[in-house]
């Protein structure tokens, strides 16, 4: 399940569910007397691997030096308990290239497919592949390969030890990866703490940094997280360098239980305080997640330890450890009921979103179907639009004969007067600019210039023309005394 979550999802999910679940399922192989109840709960879970792998009957297949892992694991060797996990790696690595080409024949062969969901399809994986989803599936078994790694290392210095060189190699292999790893992630969240204080909050809100190559590509490491403060950002890191420790002490530590559980009930106080101090998780419901993992998870260490200082105590009562037993297993349990509740919350909100993309897309067909073309109005003239301009008309001294003046041009040039009857103007569309007297007589000819349709069988040139005369004609019929 985490698995899909980191694919399809890329959220913190696997990565919390795996890193703080994992030490919990482990704690069966701290130098601890169980009862028999656990046992059997233990042995179910780890006597053998359910997954298909080649290398199953790989590696040793005895006993090793750490006498609580004895009791649950037949073959300790890290290719027979992984080696499902490191296929599984490396198909997605060989997938990255075929998606890639995919990708670029698509773009090159066909036209206009920018957009289409199948390139969407091919760009998001392309983007999922490389590097966010080898990212999380690495911090994710991370805890497995370290424990195997640690444990194959050291059970190579067992005089009795019939291990094959192969397994010997991928231990070793492996043990520098862990280390390696554990120091490039936390310059690799370095790196993207100081490429995001260059955005703005604005563009963290609207998950713009999803566009940066170097961002996009490594989101799952920050998704979920607060952007704001690199303590913040160390969340994932935090949650490694406990599975690296826990898996140290486990191995190489394995007679010293003291050591072993004051360094895991630390770790794990330090954690709630980190969480409630730093709140990393940006959303509060995951926040709230987080603390039901850590809580369950320091329940179940408690119930251990309780254990051990009963059997340090001398306590031999089976029906007391039995307690215990269903103490620890129901702290089990929890981790796996809240694996569903986180991967179906993270599902809750992604399917919102689609929702939402759904509804908008709906909407906008909708709106598409309402509209309809509209038949072309003509243009309105200034003067029918204006009440101002629609006053009767004003008679003066040279007022003009019925059927001619101003939209009576016999060249059929609305708005202006015609070449012959300059001398002769009605005045009936703007006369109540004059009202008064002619108080504005040059406004008044800006409004006419500006009302004119110059466009239809009426050259600029000829209104430039006749302005001067029309200017002239009407200071001349119409006195300043009364109008």
């Amino acid at each position: 399940m985490s698995t899909i979550s980191s694919l399809t999802l890329g959220g913190v999910h696997s990565i919390r569910s795996q890193s703080v679940q994992g030490p919990v399922s482990y704690y069966v192989f701290l130098n601890v007397d169980y009862p028999s109840n656990y046992g059997q709960f233990a042995k179910s879970n780890y006597g053998s691997s359910r997954m298909p792998n080649p290398f199953r009957n790989t590696g040793r297949t005895g006993g090793g030096r750490v006498g609580a892992i004895n009791a649950y694991l037949d073959n300790q060797s890290l290719l027979a308990n992984i080696g499902y996990s490191i296929i599984f790696l490396g198909v997605c690595i060989l997938l990255i290239p075929i998606n890639d080409a995919a990708l670029a024949l698509l773009e090159k062969h066909t036209a206009n497919c920018q957009g289409k969901w199948y390139h969407r399809l091919l760009k998001r994986s392309s983007v999922s592949l490389r590097w966010s989803f080898l990212i999380n599936q690495f911090v994710s078994k991370y805890q497995d390969l370290a424990f195997f790694s640690f444990l194959g290392v050291y059970n190579a210095g067992d005089d009795d030890n019939d291990q094959d060189a192969l397994n010997l190699v991928v231990c070793i292999l492996g043990f520098l990866i862990v280390v390696a790893g554990l120091g490039g992630v936390l310059f690799l969240i370095k790196s993207l703490t100081k490429k995001l204080k260059t955005l703005s909050e604005e563009e963290k809100e609207k998950e713009e940094y999803i566009n940066d190559d170097f961002l996009g590509r490594r989101v799952v490491l920050y998704k979920d997280l607060k952007k704001d403060q690199f303590m913040t950002m160390l969340y994932p890191w935090f949650l490694m360098v406990r599975v690296f420790g826990f898996c140290f002490v486990a191995i190489f530590l394995c007679n010293q239980p003291a050591v072993q559980l004051t360094f895991l009930n630390l770790y794990a106080i330090l954690m709630l305080v980190y969480l409630f101090k730093y709140r990393p998780l940006e959303e509060r419901g995951q926040l709230w997640m987080t603390l039901a993992y850590e809580i369950d998870g320091f329940l179940a260490l408690f119930g251990v330890t309780i254990l051990a200082i009963y059997n340090q105590a001398g306590g031999t009562s089976e029906n007391t450890k039995s307690v215990f037993g269903y103490f620890i297993i129901v702290a089990n349990t929890g981790m796996l009921v809240l694996n569903f509740i986180s991967f179906f919350l993270e599902i809750q909100e992604y399917a919102v979103l689609i929702y939402q993309k759904l509804k908008m897309i709906h909407q906008e067909l909708k709106d598409k179907k309402k509209v309809r073309p509209q038949p072309i109005q003509p243009k309105e003239s200034p003067f029918m639009s204006d009440p101002g301009l629609q006053s009767p008309v004003i008679r003066t001294p040279s007022a003009m004969p019925e059927g001619h003046g101003y939209f009576n041009d016999n060249n059929g040039s609305p708005g202006l007067p015609s070449p012959n009857n300059m001398s002769e103007v009605k005045l009936s569309p703007y006369s109540s600019c004059l009202e008064g007297g002619l108080v504005d007589d040059k406004s008044t000819l800006i409004k006419l210039e500006n009302s004119m349709d110059l466009r239809r069988n009426s050259p600029r040139k000829r209104f430039t023309s006749t302005r001067a005369s029309l200017k002239f004609q009407i200071e001349e019929e119409i006195p300043e005394a009364e109008v």
